[in-house]
């Protein structure tokens, strides 16, 4: 299956194998595809149809996880999503947060950037007590995307510092 589609260690069957409902990550993660997919016929059209319902279900859940990332508490949020919707959830905030303290500058809040790095300092610090917290074996193999978590906000410290004097 890893061939098949990137990170897909196997399919989940249900109805006594006679449909798909999900795909399993080689790191254990899982999630429900929304409509369950037959397995009757060639197995090329039903591959066809599993490929289809991937990639109809991973948008619908990108597209929840980026939504729900300003309404949770961030730690919970990481953990309750996949580790690939967490990256690009954390991007496209990351971005939207930026543009954000650039457009408070110039109505006037000369210490927006300066406070923008303080809440990316702070998520730092969480996320670094999130590693380093007793986590299951799924938690830990997602602690990798955590890692590039950090990167990430250690990142946008140093890019918001290095833009202090807009302020």
């Amino acid at each position: 299956m890893l061939k098949l589609f990137d990170n897909c260690a196997s399919l989940q069957f249900g109805d006594k194998n006679k449909t798909v409902i999900g795909m399993r990550s080689a790191e254990g993660e899982t999630y429900q595809y929304r409509l369950k997919v037959s397995t009757d016929g060639a197995v090329e059209v039903w591959m066809k149809a599993v490929e289809a319902e991937m990639r109809h279900t991973l948008f619908e859940i990108f597209k929840e996880g980026t939504y729900y990332y300003a309404k949770s508490i961030r730690s919970d949020w990481i953990y309750d999503n996949l580790g690939m919707v967490t990256l690009a959830g954390s991007t496209i905030w990351w971005t939207w947060e930026v543009e954000d303290a650039f457009r408070n500058v110039r109505l006037g809040d000369k210490n927006a950037m300066k406070t923008f790095s303080i809440k990316l300092s702070n998520q730092l610090n969480d996320l670094v007590a999130m590693v380093r917290s007793d986590l299951s074996n799924l938690q830990r193999k997602k602690a990798m995307h955590r890692g590039v978590h950090i990167w990430l906000r250690v990142h946008g410290i140093e890019w918001a510092a290095c833009h202090y004097g807009f302020n």
